[in-house]
């Protein structure tokens, strides 16, 4: 059988059923609005997503590329190509101590290197405190190296040193550098400080002139200071040495085993004049005809003082000809 329903849930039902007609309404005047709505609210939260994990990424490359630069110019252009991030300000940072190192380095061989190097560095320290206002570590280290800078470029006046140094301590009362910060104070304060950096501004060190290289070919090209080992010109009739480069290296000694230097040829004898002169336009039928004279022999090559070479044995003088008559 049929239960009549409860007054309850009569009252439910038509409690729902006047939220459903009125909420009808609702959704058929702003359920564009509200699908617009929420389609623009999924489409920010992947935007952000997206924007999130480059913006990650790119600040990685920028904490790489900046952990991989040694050099002070390639740091500045790190600052520059990520300004407004925090590896860009400590690239800005690093780039400045740099600069005060090289400088540094400097003082005492080249001094007009130095100084443009720490006033270079004083730029960038300056940079460093105007984009970090709040303290952090950024600020601090900034502090301290544009007051080392002023300190190192200070005359006979180190109150700029000194209100850089009392800057750090006051609001950066636990800092690591806080006993070097103190111990600058007092010093700078003092007259035989102040009289010590009047009179190391005035000192100029100049870079050495570097040396004439040393490589060869100089005495033949009449280059100075390109002198081979082992070669000399010989001296000119004037007693300049101008003349193209000869070797005063001794000759090398003819050691066991080896071919001596030849000996000057001997000289054949010639046939023996006949005591009685004939025509010269008869020839002798008895007499073959005169070998002609030779010619002078060559001089004997100069030998070496030290070691004379053997001498060949003496060649054996050729036998006589025989009377060969004339053919018919």
């Amino acid at each position: 059988m049929n239960s009549e329903p409860s007054i309850e849930s009569q009252l439910q039902e038509r409690e729902l059923g006047k939220l459903i007609l009125k909420s009808s309404g609702f959704f058929e005047r702003f359920g564009l609005t509200l699908v617009a709505v929420l389609v623009a609210i999924v489409i920010g939260s992947i935007g952000y997503i997206v924007y999130s994990t480059n913006q990650t990424a790119r600040l990685a490359a920028a904490w790489s590329d900046v952990e991989g630069t040694t050099l002070p110019a390639d740091m500045e252009a790190l600052a520059e190509r990520y300004a407004g991030t925090s590896p860009g300000e400590w690239a800005r940072l690093r780039a400045a101590e740099l600069r005060f190192d090289e400088g540094m380095l400097q003082v005492n061989r080249n001094r007009a290197a130095a100084n443009s190097e720490f006033k270079e560095s004083q730029v960038g320290f300056e940079k460093v405190l105007a984009e970090n206002k709040s303290a952090n570590i950024l600020r601090e280290r900034a502090l301290f190296g544009l007051a080392r800078v002023l300190e190192a470029t200070s005359n006979a006046d180190t109150k700029p040193a000194i209100s850089k140094y009392e800057e750090l301590v006051s609001e950066f009362p636990q800092s690591i550098f806080k006993p070097i910060a103190d111990e600058r104070i007092k010093a700078l304060a003092s007259p035989e400080t102040k009289s010590f950096y009047e009179w190391y501004s005035q000192q100029n060190p100049k870079p050495e002139s570097p040396a004439r290289p040393r490589d060869g070919l100089g005495g033949a090209l009449g280059l100075p200071g390109l002198d081979l080992p082992g070669m000399t010109p010989p001296a000119s009739p004037s007693g300049s040495n101008s003349s193209p480069v000869k070797s005063t290296d001794s000759p090398v000694k003819s050691s066991e085993g080896e071919i001596p230097p030849a000996a000057a040829p001997a000289t054949t004898d010639t046939p023996k004049e006949s005591a009685t002169p004939k025509d010269a336009g008869t020839p002798d039928p008895a007499l073959p005809p005169a070998p002609a004279k030779p010619e002078a022999a060559p001089a004997k090559p100069e030998t070496p003082a030290a070691e004379k070479p053997a001498t060949p044995e003496a060649s054996t003088k050729p036998a006589d000809s025989p009377a060969i008559p004339p053919q018919p």
